[in-house]
């Protein structure tokens, strides 16, 4: 229905919090962000393929997670080993998409060295975020030591194993 096939990495998605703007992560070398409509909230089967962006940061992005507002969105892959802010001028739209702020993972006071992250998640306040990695096979939380949702000031503060339940653990989320 009026939509584009991604057929290879598709690799994460995030919905606007009224359901009609549907974002998808085309990760791996591709490394695009994908905007769709959707006639009915939430019904992937009404979406209309709108537009894309190609990221100018992280290589290989493995995820992706949008900002309730819609104006900022962070993506976290395998080469730059760390966590890419972008912004846009508009909500969930990705006619002007700016990159902010990267922040490397080993640059983290006490971050961990994880290069293959599969997973991102802020929690709603903004003061933590959380990333999942297949190498470590682990879920690292980090505080913010600054502002809410800045990773220009993160300091690591604790690592759970999902070892050995999960080997190759793939995306993160909080309900």
């Amino acid at each position: 229905a009026g939509g584009v096939s991604i057929t290879q990495y598709l690799m994460d998605v995030a919905f606007s919090p009224d359901g009609r703007r549907m974002m998808v992560l085309n990760g791996s070398n591709y490394k695009s962000v994908y905007l769709f409509h959707l006639k009915t909230p939430f019904d992937v089967r009404t979406q209309n393929y709108v537009t894309y962006h190609t990221l100018s940061g992280e290589t290989y992005p493995n995820a992706m997670w949008w900002h309730p507002d819609g104006l900022r969105f962070w993506t976290i892959g395998t080469t730059r080993d760390g966590i890419q802010e972008y912004s846009t001028d508009m909500p969930w739209d990705l006619t002007n998409v700016t990159e902010v702020k990267h922040m490397k993972e080993e640059e983290i006071d006490g971050g961990q060295s994880e290069f293959n992250h599969r997973g991102l998640v802020w929690k709603p306040d903004g003061e933590k975020v959380y990333t999942m990695g297949a190498t470590l096979d682990n879920i690292s939380q980090y505080t913010t030591t600054g502002s809410a949702f800045d990773i220009g000031a993160l300091t690591f503060e604790h690592a759970y194993s999902l070892a050995p339940l999960e080997t190759a653990p793939n995306g993160i989320e909080f309900k």
